[in-house]
């Protein structure tokens, strides 16, 4: 079971410095009605979409981020960039650039260029002459 902690800032986010990809990796998409004002018939009412870690249920726009900065931290902008490069020329369902971005920062958590089961695993490797690590799946 995951912990159903609620993470809608990076200002809530313990230990920010010392995140791995295990604790970013997204197991599943959350979303929540949430009310936003009013009350009786007018309410209004938001959205919240979010990811599920093992850190809890972060909201999207902050896993994002999270994320972003393990890239970073990792010095693995280059490594990014080529699995972008990949998803881009080979995840034909994807219809934006968000949409994009978004499938290959799961992938990035995930580490999914280490993982031997990965369908383009010997292919991704090959093309950029990437040497994976060991896999902790």
């Amino acid at each position: 079971m995951y912990p159903r902690t609620i993470i809608d800032s990076l200002s809530a986010v313990p230990n920010r410095d010392q995140l791995t990809h295990k604790d970013l990796h997204a197991h599943f998409s959350t979303g929540q009605s949430i009310l936003l004002s009013g009350s009786g018939r007018d309410k209004k009412y938001g959205y919240r979409n979010g990811i599920q870690t093992d850190l809890g249920d972060i909201r999207y726009d902050v896993w994002r981020d999270l994320v972003r900065e393990l890239i970073v931290r990792s010095h693995e902008e280059d490594l990014f960039d080529k699995l972008l490069e990949w998803e881009k020329e080979h995840t034909y369902w994807l219809k934006t650039k968000a949409e994009l971005e978004h499938y290959t920062l799961e992938l990035y958590a995930a580490r999914i260029f280490d993982n031997p089961k990965w369908v383009d695993y010997e292919a991704f490797a090959k093309h950029y002459g990437y040497q994976p690590q060991s896999y902790e799946g």
